[in-house]
């Protein structure tokens, strides 16, 4: 009898689960056709999950609003914004891992352009640690962002990588170990780094201890950015 108990009791809390996915879906779902910014790929058509599927669409949400915001602030141009849609993809698997991004570009006529950028978003890690999973995708979608505009912006990018090829920089003058790889992920990561500055809760971007070389990176980027 009691393991028949627990049964029912575990049956009813994957039905309360399910149906608060749903109702999550059409909530979101409503929003963002009344919000939508850009058109964003979202290869959720296979997802049978409740629950995965509202992560997909929660997934998209968070992108329209950042996008949302970059353009309010006019960080980024209504150019931007058409370049941009229909050409950020988010693709999903069902397996643990980190979820990350993916920025494609092409050279065309001496000039680089996006081809586009991808979420690659690993569902069981995102529903187990889902309090960070909106700012993940934030992440995500600024540091791929940074790729976006060092090569809408080959000027400021020969400015910023100029700092660290005349003075030699350290890893302490970087914000990120990724940063340390190589000058591309070095923009990106400063980029998305300045960006969240101006929020002391995020989880991914904590403040480093900013060197005279950081300082020059960071500012560099804060001219851009006003």
């Amino acid at each position: 009898m009691k393991i028949a108990y627990y049964v029912l009791i575990g049956l009813g809390i994957l039905w309360l689960n399910i149906t608060a996915a749903k109702t999550l879906s059409d909530d979101i779902s409503q929003e963002m056709a009344q919000n939508a910014l850009i058109t964003i790929q979202n290869n959720n058509q296979t997802l049978k999950n409740d629950v995965y599927y509202s992560l997909s669409l929660l997934t998209e949400k968070v992108i329209q609003k950042e996008i949302k915001i970059l353009s309010d602030l006019k960080y980024i141009s209504q150019e931007d914004v058409e370049v941009l849609s229909g050409n950020i993809n988010l693709v999903y698997v069902a397996q643990y891992g980190k979820n990350y991004g993916n920025f494609q570009a092409i050279k065309q006529h001496n000039q680089i352009n996006l081809k586009n950028i991808t979420f690659n978003i690993n569902l069981f890690s995102s529903e187990i640690f889902l309090n960070d999973f909106v700012d993940d995708i934030r992440r995500i979608l600024l540091h791929e962002l940074g790729h976006y505009v060092s090569y809408q912006n080959p000027t400021l990018l020969q400015k910023f990588n100029k700092i660290c090829k005349k003075n030699s920089c350290k890893k302490k003058d970087y914000v990120s170990n990724y940063a340390f790889s190589s000058p591309e992920e070095d923009f990106a990561e400063t980029f998305a780094y300045r960006y969240f500055q101006r929020e002391s809760h995020n989880k991914f971007y904590k403040p480093v201890n900013e060197t005279n070389l950081l300082k020059q990176k960071l500012n560099l980027l804060e001219d851009w950015f006003e």
